[in-house]
């Protein structure tokens, strides 16, 4: 066998000397174990390799706490599996839990270690269990088992020395929090009085307050480990050592709102931005002593912004007449560039400001880095959490903080992608993370948003909005880490308010949407930002805006300043735990594996408890509780509970079809999600065998025709002539079940119902307000008349498209119950009504029609225009006119039974109508049974008076 025994004093020494994790601390004592049993002098030479490794630890300020942290819970492992003499390893462990807490009475930045050492071996060393599970013990009347490694009389001293160390740690939050409760009160007072604080003060204040809040969650954690009595939640605390009331930190305005008393809106929002890794512990010193030295510049330059920043003595008034006099020198500006000095003026706008230029003499010169800074901005897109953005951040200072990177690190930040809004809070993490270490890198980055801001509000134009919209997003994300300055941001706001149209109102209501309401809440900006809400609101109420504007600036207003309102404290409904069994299984557990399980537990509940059933039959109606891709599975355990359980199936269908007709009866924007939900979830019901398809029919007809009007003269409020969200419903729906309709009268039925549904479609595209497709012939016409001049021929396309997509009805087609357009046009109604521009259709609603009609309509006339569909419902129309007369005789119907518009067809039968006629109107014919003459099979004929 081969002899290693020289090799065992280096094997002590790396096991000591290397850096692992807590879940390695495992496989580490199986090999110390083995170490042990065969080489005799292991012992004492890992021993010595122990103590000279804690004698390094003394000096806590430059020791790596990480490391250490773990090396204790190893090292008190090791004594408890017995590789070191009782007395000598005991000695030694004793010894630095002494250090750790005596000598850190005055800051108790050690709180994290005794944690961690506590939650490893608290009940082996200190005889006590955390406080939660002792309760679930009790409760449940579970023993557990208790480790019996140290004496008694040893745990208590061991213990003794904890609870001292806890009882000073509180005694110093205490004082802590009244310290910071002072500050806050101070710099309040003199903002009142002065009218502005220093940047110095205030980030004090703001770090002492962020230093106390972290001291009492770990103080927290301890106590649960040391099974001693809770803390005081913060936010009590800080109300119970308040000296007045001016001291409540978190409320900007109590007279204004008083149920706004915090920056965000729940706890998770506030540790994403608050709770920040702390960089200076986790990585030497020596890695960012070159950039934490340009500190002093950045606190000076911060030192001039809050001297040269504008207070907080403003009113409305006195803003807009400054708004007025800006304006008015836009217009001045603008007329007199003209001829060759807009030219030059133009061409000078257009170039990038200089912050935003590559400079490849900045680059690191050393190849190897610069691979691995290309490799460190190729993978920060990838940084989609928390956790991978605080790692990233972590690498960046560990490996490539150099002013080259630093330099290209904040040009990649901003060329995020202009689609990519999700990066935008991580990025602004990873900036405030680097913050303490690289002050030089928030310089660059908030001059480059800032320069690059300005330079997009001086061009004026109407392009690259998802660029726009990204710059001031990224502001807004770095307000609320306290990154970019808040009274910056509100500067940015006010360039946006003079020329309050287009673009400027979309830019000015995404970065109030991404940080009004922190900006509100904040005491040192909350007038500026109310004041500049106040006047967003006047220019939306003076300036006449589209609709579509109008709501914007609606929305960010209420958002960032709610009305305010008594809040109703509804009843709160206690789930049974079986309740709450069946919400889990559907919310929680349904996925692609375990419908199965699902299904059989669902079996299983007591089918006779009325209360039970009524709560599972609305947990599986409401299909838009749950994951989009997990409502097919739904359905699926829906139909497996059908087979033993039919009336609660049917059910649960009547709720879903009730629910796609009250989102009809309300078409509000903010159930459009959940109505999708349910359009979808009724499409795999019949997928399923849990409908027929003449409810799916049903369906389809009620969504084209339920509140519709076909006549420009008629506006229905349930179908507007700019919502285009029922067709998303109907091709959401043919996209679910439609492939089932391939054969067979079905497929017939479906042809009839696209023949409709293409007439609907072009009615809603044709509105004037939407620019109209070309046809080939006047493609062809443009491409043969160059001499034209583009001006004119942009101002006229509209009405030509117009005037091609929406002909004059002659007596064949109004016969035939074609929609009329004979209204008056604008021009001759309104004189003096300004000119309008159409808007682009929606691309995404015209892909997803023609995506749907082309699937699904196999042999299908395509409608070209408004004009051809109507022909074609009229061909349809005069194709089963004849049915209509036999299905009245077998029915016996009255003669006055109308067709689809209330007007006989092409065959020129009047057909008279004795019934009420409106939107909304609907009526159904049964099936026929007996087949059609001619071969043809028998479809279900719909009768609609729209």
């Amino acid at each position: 066998m081969l002899n290693l025994s020289k090799y065992v004093e280096e094997v002590a020494t790396a096991i000591v000397e290397a850096k692992i994790k807590t879940t390695d601390i495992p496989f580490i004592l199986k090999l110390c174990s083995a170490m042990y049993q065969r080489y005799a002098d292991f012992g004492s030479l890992f021993l010595d390799a122990w103590k000279k490794v804690f004698s390094a630890y003394k000096d806590m300020k430059h020791a790596n706490m990480s490391k250490f942290r773990v090396d204790l819970a190893l090292f008190a492992d090791l004594n408890t599996i017995g590789i070191f003499r009782e007395s000598e390893g005991v000695r030694l462990l004793a010894g630095q839990l002494t250090t750790l807490t005596n000598g850190d009475l005055e800051t108790f930045s050690n709180v994290g270690i005794l944690c961690s050492f506590c939650r490893h071996c608290s009940d082996d060393w200190i005889g006590l269990i955390p406080r939660r599970i002792r309760v679930l013990s009790e409760k449940y009347h579970i023993e557990v088992p208790r480790s019996k490694f140290m004496p008694t009389e040893r745990q208590a001293k061991c213990r003794t020395l904890f609870q001292e160390y806890l009882a000073n740690a509180q005694c110093y939050l205490q004082n802590t929090v009244k310290n910071a409760c002072r500050l806050v009160s101070a710099n309040r007072k003199q903002m009142e009085n002065r009218g502005e604080v220093s940047e110095e003060r205030k980030e004090h204040a703001d770090q002492l307050l962020l230093n106390c809040r972290k001291l009492h969650e770990s103080l927290c954690t301890l106590v649960d480990l040391l099974d001693s009595d809770p803390l005081p939640d913060f936010t009590s605390m800080i109300k119970e050592v308040s000296v007045t009331d001016d001291a409540n930190i978190t409320e900007p305005d109590q007279s204004d709102q008083e149920t706004n008393s915090q920056l965000f809106e729940d706890e998770e929002t506030r540790l994403f931005y608050e709770s920040l890794p702390d960089i200076k512990a986790m990585v030497p010193g020596i890695l960012y002593k070159e950039s934490e030295q340009m500190k002093l510049d950045v606190n000076r330059d911060k030192s001039e912004e809050t001297e040269s920043a504008e207070t907080e003595d403003i009113d409305v008034e006195t803003l807009e007449s400054e708004l007025a006099k800006e304006e008015a020198l836009f217009k001045a500006a603008d007329d007199a560039s003209f001829g060759d000095a807009e030219s030059v003026h133009l061409a000078e706008r257009d170039k990038l400001p200089s912050a935003l230029r590559v400079d490849d003499a900045a680059e690191d010169p050393n190849s190897s880095g610069k691979v691995l800074m290309e490799t460190f901005l190729t993978q920060l897109p990838n940084c989609v959490n928390r956790d991978l953005i605080d790692r990233a951040a972590i690498d960046f200072c560990l490996n490539l903080n150099k002013r080259s990177n630093r330099r290209r690190l904040a040009r990649a930040l901003l060329m995020v992608p202009r689609t990519r809004y999700d990066l935008l809070p991580f990025y602004a993490r990873l900036v405030a993370a680097l913050a303490p270490v690289m002050p030089d890198l928030v310089m660059d980055v908030n001059a480059m948003l800032t320069g690059e801001f300005r330079w997009r509000v001086s061009k004026r134009d109407q392009l690259n909005l998802e660029s726009k919209l990204k710059i001031v997003r990224f502001i807004g994300e770095l307000v609320k880490f306290r990154i970019f300055p808040a009274h910056q941001a509100l500067s940015c706001l006010k360039l946006l308010l003079p020329q309050f149209v287009h673009h400027n109102i979309e830019m000015a209501c995404a970065l109030l949407d991404t940080c009004g309401r922190f900006l509100y809440r904040l005491p040192v900006s909350h007038q500026r930002t109310k004041v500049y809400l106040e006047v967003m609101i006047r220019k939306k109420t003076a300036l006449h805006m589209d609709q579509r504007y109008t709501i914007m600036i609606e929305n960010t207003y209420y958002y960032c300043n709610p009305p305010t309102s008594t809040p109703q404290i509804a009843k709160a409904i206690e789930l049974t735990p079986e309740m709450q069994y069946i919400r889990r299984l559907l919310l929680r557990d349904l996925d692609r594996v375990s419908v199965n399980n699902v299904l059989r537990s669902i079996r299983k509940i007591n089918w006779e408890d009325q209360e039970l059933l009524k709560y599972t039959e609305t947990m599986f109606t409401q299909a838009w509780d749950i994951r989009f891709t997990n409502i097919n599975r739904l359905a699926s355990v829906l139909s497996g509970l059908a087979v033993l359980h039919r009336n609660f199936a049917t059910a649960v269908v009547d709720n879903v079809i009730e629910d796609i007709r009250v989102g009809m009866e309300l078409n509000l924007p903010h159930l459009n999600q959940r109505r999708i939900s349910m359009v979808k979830y009724l499409g795999l019901l019949y997928n399923y065998c849990l409908i027929d398809s003449p409810v799916v029919f049903k369906v389809l007809y009620s969504l084209l025709t339920f509140g519709v009007s076909l006549d420009n003269n008629v506006i229905s409020l349930l179908d507007p002539p700019d919502s285009l969200f029922r067709i998303t419903l109907i091709c959401t729906l043919l996209e679910t079940s439609g492939e089932f309709f391939d054969q067979g009268k079905k497929h017939r039925k479906l042809m009839i119902f696209l023949v409709y549904f293409q007439r609907y479609y072009w009615f809603k595209r044709s509105q004037p307000f939407w620019i109209q497709p070309q046809s080939a012939a006047s493609l062809q016409n443009t491409k043969e008349s160059s001499s034209i001049d583009v001006a004119g021929d942009h101002s006229e396309r509209p009405q030509n498209a117009n005037s091609e997509q929406i002909p004059s009805i002659s007596e064949n087609a109004k016969s035939a119950g074609s929609v009329q357009s004979d209204s008056p046009s604008v021009s001759d109604a309104v004189p003096n009504a300004p000119t309008f521009t159409p808007v682009p259709f929606p691309a995404a609603v015209e892909q997803h029609y023609l995506d749907t009609v082309s699937q699904l309509g196999t042999g299908l006339t395509r409608a070209k225009n408004l004009a051809h569909a109507n022909r074609l419902v009229s061909r349809v129309e005069a194709h089963y006119l004849p049915r209509l007369a036999r299905l009245k005789a077998t029915y016996s119907l009255p003669d006055g039974f109308s067709n689809t518009n209330g007007q006989d067809s092409d065959s020129g039968s009047a057909v008279a109508s004795g019934r009420p006629t409106g939107p909304g109107h609907m009526d159904t014919i049964a099936e026929e049974a007996e087949p059609c003459e001619g071969g043809l099979a028998p479809v279900e004929l719909w009768i609609f008076t729209v």
